[in-house]
């Protein structure tokens, strides 16, 4: 019998076809086409309550979600640029922002008995940038590198070369870009401890409160970018290198996959309101890797190419708090509306502005570490819909 569903849906489908490609009455045509989508669409709903009969309802959910999504720059704050030697600071790290980003939350989840749940959940490919530029047509802009201007390089001696000849010293143009691209992704197992019914109907439509248990695995990736760049240069007693160049470029990832447990309420109310809040932390393995690089140009006295190199890892643990909750309006049996709030914090990770080393060039190297000290916090609002099978 379903066989014979199933193939009455697919003679539907050769049915339909040929209508469309035979010559007649168009409102003949379009009524046709609207009786077999029609009769193809009960055949299709057959199906599913077949495969779905012995399962608890809903037995397959789907939610397809916007998720907007913001997020704290850094725990730390150093200035950038100054105006003139031990001039007053015009940049900083902290004038940089991330706002508000979209991306997409894809769930999936299969109810395999009444007590047990397995869901598959993704998020993540929001790409924050932001960055600061600061000119000046005079090049008194100095820079972090050599204390603004009051530190002589050391690889630039008084004399030959004059005071304040270095790195992002006597600059005209200085400028500072921070991009972080995130993803997540997780599987857990839903155990519902126990249900109470407002009602005495027992339809899963009908009022509710149950509680859940979640365990799970959670992986999370950041892969960030960070630079500090200067423009020309301008130093007493020299002519003038608008040529000159000198780019801090640090690249930095945290890899981070580990177990999760946490909690699930559910409250179904009337009219087809659903409340959902949970709370999850995680404890993750995180492999922070980074890798900084900085290379300079002069033309002015006399050529002169440079470049420092260093890069560091280590694994570490991270933790991760999360909360949200999210409200559900039915549409019809099968489709919901939903929007909701989620907010989370992971500590202990690498962050590419934390690994600059400010020493750099007063060293005349950059010192391989890795910096995973600090918590970020990410949060934000999601709205999309749900299927119900």
């Amino acid at each position: 019998m379903r066989k014979a569903s199933t193939w009455t849906m697919a003679m539907a489908v050769v049915a339909l076809t040929s209508l469309t490609a035979r010559a007649g009455d168009p409102v003949e045509v379009g009524a046709a086409i609207k009786d077999q989508v029609h009769y193809a669409g009960e055949k299709f709903h057959e199906q599913i309550d077949y495969l779905t009969e012995d399962s608890p309802y809903p037995c397959f959910y789907a939610q397809v979600d916007a998720f907007i999504l913001r997020r704290s720059l850094t725990n730390i704050n150093f200035p950038a640029t100054s105006l003139g030697v031990r001039g007053p600071i015009i940049a900083q790290l902290q004038d940089l922002q991330f706002v508000n980003e979209l991306g997409p939350r894809v769930l999936a989840g299969y109810r395999c008995t009444d007590c047990l749940t397995v869901e598959g959940l993704y998020f993540g490919q929001h790409e924050w940038f932001d960055k600061f530029v600061v000119s000046d047509p005079n090049s008194r802009l100095f820079g972090v590198l050599n204390k603004f201007g009051t530190a002589q390089q050391p690889i630039f001696p008084v004399p030959p070369f004059p005071p304040t000849f270095g790195i992002g010293n006597n600059t005209s143009v200085q400028s500072g870009d921070y991009k972080t691209r995130f993803h997540n992704g997780e599987l857990n197992a839903i155990w519902n401890l126990f249900t109470l019914n407002l009602t005495d109907d027992k339809d899963p439509h009908s009022p509710s409160f149950s509680f859940s248990l979640i365990s799970g695995l959670r992986y999370l990736r950041m892969v960030e970018f960070f630079s500090l760049r200067t423009r020309g240069s301008k130093a007493p007693g020299i002519p003038e290198d608008p040529s000159a160049t000198a780019d801090y470029v640090v690249d930095c990832k945290d890899d981070a996959f580990g177990g999760q447990f946490g909690g699930r309420i559910k409250v179904v109310g009337w009219g087809g309101i659903t409340l959902n809040v949970e709370g999850k932390f995680a404890v993750l393995a995180n492999g922070a890797e980074q890798s900084s690089v900085a290379v300079f140009t002069f033309a002015q006295p006399i050529p002169i190419l440079g470049a420092l190199a260093a890069n560091d890892g280590t694994v570490v643990t991270s933790y991760l708090g999360e909360v949200g909750a999210n409200l559900t309006f039915d549409v019809t049996k099968h489709i919901a509306f939903r929007t909701g709030y989620d907010a989370f914090w992971l500590t202990n990770r690498a962050l590419a502005p934390d690994q600059v080393d400010a020493n750099a060039t007063q060293q005349n190297f950059i010192r391989p570490m890795i910096n995973t000290k600090g918590t970020t916090r990410f949060y934000g609002y999601t709205f999309g819909l749900e299927f119900k099978f």
